[in-house]
C-alpha cells in the first residue's frame, strides 16, 4: 500500500475547507519553523522539511486504518505533524512575555541570553502555547480545533498520552469525533523515526561538524545512520568505526524500541488496535582495525535475537556485552545468539555469553545458542562450555 500523502489526499476528499485551511498553513509555518536556526544553528533540522518528513512518517503508521479517520483526526493529525517543532524558534522575548512553566526557576541560574537549554528541552510546550496564541494566523477554524492540534503536537515528547484528562479519546471537534492519544501517539512514533542523515542540511558540506560537543553527537548519529521499513519492522542501518559513536547509534536504536513499545501500548488502550511497526532491526557496524563485527537484532514478543557477526573478542565482546544488558528484561526473557556468521570467539566473548545465559534465567527464561560452526563449535567444547550450554 502506497502511504504517501495518505492523510492529505483523503482530507481533501472528506473536507475541501480544512485541507485548504491546512494547505494555507504551510508557507506560514516554513518561516515560523526556520526561526530554530537563530538559536540552534548547528542542530539537528527542526525545519518544514522535518514536519514533511514527520507526516510521512505518520501517514505510514496510519496505514490501512486510513478510512477510520474522520476530516477533524486528519486535519490534527497534519497540523500537529506541520507546528509540533514550532516551539523551538521561540526567543527571549517570547519566553518574557509567555513566562512557560520553569522559565522562572531556570532564569534563577541563567542569564536572558542563555536559553538554548530550555527551549531545547520545553520546546514541546513551547510550541503548544505558541499555537493556541496565534491559532487564527495558523487558519485554525476555532479554538477547541486548536487546542486539539497543540495538545497532540506536545505529546511527540515527555508528556503522558495516558493521561485522559488531556488525552480524551472521543473529544468531539466540529463535526467529528476524535482520539486524541492515537493521533499524539502516532506523531511521537514518528517523529522519532526520522534519524536519517538527511535530518541535517549542513551535511553537504564536506568535513563541516558543529562545534558544540552535543550537537555534534547528534550531527555524528544522524550522518552514520540509514534506515527504512520492511514489513512490520523498522531497519536501522550504519556504519562507525568509533566505539563511542557505536553506542551512541545503539542508544538511537534502544530509544526507538522504547517509543514503539510505549506507543503500541497506548494505542492499544485508546483505540483497541496496533500500528504497523513491531520492532527495530540493529544493523549497525563496527569497524575496529581489521575487525568487522555487526551485530543484527531482532525482537518477537518475549524473544531476543541476535545475529553474531564477524570475531567475539576482548575488542568487541564488551559491545554484545551492553547490548544485552539494554535489551534483555522486562517482557523480554528469552535470547536466541544466532552464531552462523561469528567467526571466532575467545574467553572474553565466552563469559559474556555464560553471563547472558545467567540473566535469562534470573529472568525465568532461557537462552539458546543456534548455527554453531565448527570452530566455535570447538571451543565451546573445548572449554567445557558445550554441556551446560543449549547448543545447535
Amino acid at each position: 500500500m502506497d502511504t504517501h500523502f495518505l492523510a492529505e489526499n483523503n482530507l481533501e476528499r472528506l473536507s475541501p475547507e480544512l485541507h485548504k485551511r491546512y494547505t494555507g498553513c504551510v508557507a506560514a509555518a516554513d518561516t515560523l519553523l526556520g526561526r530554530y536556526l537563530h538559536n540552534f544553528p548547528e542542530f539537528t533540522d527542526h525545519s518544514l522539511l522535518h514536519s514533511m518528513e514527520v507526516a510521512n512518517m505518520a501517514n505510514y503508521l496510519i496505514g490501512n486504518r486510513i478510512s477510520e479517520l474522520c476530516a477533524e483526526e486528519l486535519y490534527i493529525l497534519l497540523m500537529a505533524a506541520l507546528l509540533h517543532d514550532v516551539g523551538m524558534g521561540c526567543d527571549a522575548e517570547d519566553l518574557e512575555k509567555r513566562r512557560p512553566p520553569g522559565y522562572d526557576e531556570y532564569r534563577k541560574t541563567h542569564s536572558r541570553d542563555n536559553i538554548q537549554e530550555f527551549i531545547r528541552e520545553r520546546h514541546h510546550d513551547l510550541g503548544a502555547l505558541f499555537v493556541m496564541d496565534n491559532w487564527k494566523s495558523f487558519l485554525i477554524p476555532d479554538e477547541a480545533t486548536a487546542a486539539a492540534i497543540a495538545e497532540v503536537g506536545r505529546g511527540h515528547r515527555k508528556t503522558d498520552l495516558m493521561d485522559r484528562t488531556l488525552y480524551a479519546s472521543d473529544l468531539k471537534i466540529g463535526f467529528g469525533t476524535v482520539n486524541m492519544p492515537y493521533l499524539a501517539a502516532v506523531i511521537r512514533l514518528a517523529d522519532e523515526l526520522d534519524i536519517s542523515a538527511s535530518r541535517n542540511l549542513t551535511l553537504q558540506f564536506t568535513g563541516f561538524v558543529p562545534s558544540n560537543n552535543k550537537d555534534a553527537a547528534a550531527f555524528q548519529r544522524h550522518r552514520s545512520m540509514k534506515s527504512y521499513f520492511s514489513e512490520d519492522k523498522f531497519i536501522v542501518r550504519g556504519e562507525t568505526s568509533s566505539m563511542n559513536e557505536y553506542r551512541e547509534l545503539s542508544a538511537v536504536c534502544r530509544k526507538i524500541e522504547e517509543t514503539i513499545d510505549y506507543c503500541q501500548m497506548v494505542v492499544r488502550s485508546c483505540a483497541g488496535v496496533t500500528l504497523p511497526l513491531s520492532c527495530v532491526s540493529n544493523e549497525i557496524t563496527f569497524i575496529g582495525g581489521k575487525t568487522s563485527f555487526v551485530l543484527d537484532e531482532d525482537r518477537s514478543a518475549d524473544t531476543l535475537t541476535v545475529t553474531i557477526t564477524g570475531k567475539l573478542d576482548s575488542v568487541t565482546s564488551p559491545l554484545l556485552d551492553e547490548r544485552l544488558a539494554n535489551s534483555l528484561g522486562g517482557v523480554v526473557r528469552n535470547l536466541e545468539l544466532d552464531c552462523s556468521a561469528l567467526t571466532y570467539v575467545t574467553s572474553a566473548g565466552l563469559r559474556i555469553i555464560l553471563g547472558a545465559k545467567n540473566k535469562t534465567t534470573s529472568l525465568k527464561g532461557e537462552m539458546r545458542i543456534k548455527n554453531v560452526s565448527d570452530e566455535v563449535m570447538s571451543v565451546f567444547r573445548m572449554t567445557g562450555l558445550a554441556s551446560i550450554l543449549a547448543l545447535e
